[in-house]
């Protein structure tokens, strides 16, 4: 129980060296939590990759898909369609885990904010694959969504405590942040009307939630 905890245990440290790119293009989003400066200590073991947290004497190794934006670069309709209705889906189920689980208030508001919002959303995407005849078609891989799961997967395993917020908040900002720098070069491939008006509107709202994300770890003393 004690090897579990701590692949969370120091979920700051985790999830900011999961992927250093992502944090370099949000001017360093990760979040570390004062207390564990001093009892834990991470070592990138594969760079993006893998990373080795030792605290108390104990060592665990946490692995997430690193982020890349080559599987994204020729994405067609069908697959803009199929990615966020994934990625709205797996958001929905991590922000109603927040919602439970996270020990403070500003960080349970913030994930029913993210209810709110991808709820709408995902109707939105649904919509357009149905009733304009987008249609859907996966990506045959979807590092962003594999990293949604492996995240969701980590967090539904563990107790909820202030690390617990503090590797959501960290994902959530990451998270936002590729989605916008993998729609944003893509859009120009959306021939569809609506589709196109739908991922503009997608853009500004994953800006709106990295924002969110940010300011509430700002406001619960987390360095950035």
């Amino acid at each position: 129980m004690k090897r579990t905890w701590l692949m969370l245990g120091a979920g700051a440290v985790l999830f900011a060296s999961a992927d250093a790119s992502a944090q370099q293009r949000t001017r360093g989003s990760g979040i570390r939590i004062s207390k564990d400066r001093s009892t834990a200590a991470a070592v990138t073991a594969a760079p993006s990759t893998t990373t080795t947290v030792v605290s108390g004497g104990e060592v665990a190794v946490v692995t997430l898909t690193p982020f890349d934006l080559v599987p994204y670069a020729n994405m067609n309709e069908k697959n803009m369609t199929a990615h966020m209705a994934a990625a709205d889906s797996l958001e929905l189920e991590l922000s109603r885990l927040a919602q439970t689980k996270a020990s403070d208030q500003r960080v349970r508001d913030y994930a029913t904010m993210l209810v709110s919002d991808h709820s709408t959303h995902l109707a939105k995407t649904i919509e357009v694959i149905t009733d304009e005849d987008v249609g859907a078609e996966p990506l045959a891989f979807d590092p962003e969504v594999i990293r949604m799961r492996e995240v969701l997967t980590a967090l539904r395993t563990r107790a909820g405590s202030a690390d617990w917020d503090a590797a959501f908040l960290r994902f959530q900002i990451s998270h936002h942040q590729n989605e916008i720098d993998l729609l944003t070069p893509v859009i120009k491939n959306a021939h569809d009307d609506d589709l196109e008006e739908l991922i503009e509107g997608t853009l500004q709202s994953l800006a709106k939630h990295r924002d969110a994300a940010r300011s509430v770890a700002t406001t619960l003393g987390l360095s950035q």
